[in-house]
Parts: structure tokens; sequence; C-alpha cells
């Protein structure tokens, strides 16, 4: 059984965005709390995915939040 990403799950709901955290991030792909050098590696991976329409809505040293506007590119759902 394949596991849709967050992003695919939030269209299906019919999300036009969805903020995401650094923290909530990384509790979905590892699993475990996240300790502070985690935060960093999670932040610096979300800013990378981020698009033009996407926006940073909270930035506290290195944890991060941004709005991604939905859908995404095709090449970026997985």
């Amino acid at each position: 059984m394949s596991r849709s990403s967050f992003f695919e799950q939030s269209e299906r709901q019919g999300h036009s965005s969805v903020n995401l955290s650094a923290g909530e991030l990384y509790r979905r792909t590892v699993r475990l709390q996240p300790a502070a050098p985690h935060f960093a590696i999670t932040s610096a991976v979300m800013r990378s995915a981020a698009k033009p329409g996407d926006d940073v809505v909270q930035a506290a040293g290195d944890e991060v939040t941004i709005c991604y506007r939905l859908p995404r590119p095709a090449h970026q759902r997985s």
C-alpha cells in the first residue's frame, strides 16, 4: 500500500494551502520528537522546497513554518 504525501492528502481534503512547521515535518517523517540540530536541517529542506507563492509565516531561530500553496507541481508531490 502506498502512502500519499501530506500535500496530496491536503489537496484531496479541498485545501488551497497548507501550513507546515519543521517540527511537524520531522515528526511525520522520522516519527520522533525533533532536537535542535534537526530543526536546522528540516528547515533548510523546507525552504528549498518553497516555490513562488509559498510564504514563510513564522521563523524563530532554526524553526520555520511555511504556507505551501496547493496544488504542488507534479515533480514535488512525493
